[in-house]
């Protein structure tokens, strides 16, 4: 018999996996349910709301980010390493997950705002970092960079998820990297 923490997680990677098919919106919790193969009232007892679910994942693959940012900082300040290969590895988390979190995504979902704002300072801190490493590779206007990677990352995991190929992920990761050439 699986542990709480155990259905916990099979629950969050279900509604990833539905929230990167189907959008948040259109996700119901009737179908979470089925896809982890329980039943409604006993996803309840686990998660009491779809936004609460939303808000773990996010916090999840938050962490996961600003975990790879910490860890890319620092290689980047102790020897050089190509920016296509830190955003190369960037879009590769993204499309792990199916989801590339912007602030703007977060505040559509409409959640609710005591979610929403429990999300902020993680939101904040991932970008906080990516700058930083932006910088550290000697990309110029670190903050507009920081939203323009973010933003073609975003572009690119929903082209792949829709079946859409424009470049390898190898080719994105370079053009972008060239992007803030100096």
């Amino acid at each position: 018999m699986k542990g709480k923490t155990d259905r916990r997680q099979e629950i969050v990677q279900a509604a990833k996996s539905l929230f990167s098919k189907k959008g948040y919106s259109s996700t119901s919790m009737d179908e979470i349910a089925e896809k982890v193969g329980i039943t409604k009232a006993s996803l309840y007892y686990f998660f009491e709301s779809k936004e609460r679910i939303f808000a773990e994942i996010i916090e999840e693959v938050l962490a996961e980010i600003r975990n790879y940012m910490a860890m890319e900082l620092k290689i980047c300040k102790e020897h050089s390493r190509p920016l296509a290969e830190m955003i190369d590895r960037t879009i590769s988390i993204c499309l792990k997950n199916g989801i590339v979190i912007r602030s703007v995504d977060v505040k559509m979902a409409n959640i609710h705002p005591i979610i929403f704002e429990k999300i902020l300072p993680a939101l904040a801190e991932a970008k906080k970092n990516l700058r930083q490493t932006l910088a550290c590779h000697g990309v110029a206007q670190s903050e507009l960079a920081a939203e323009v990677l973010v933003n073609s990352v975003h572009a690119y995991v929903l082209q792949r998820k829709h079946g859409i190929k424009i470049a390898s992920q190898k080719e994105y990761s370079q053009y972008l990297a060239s992007l803030f050439a100096k």
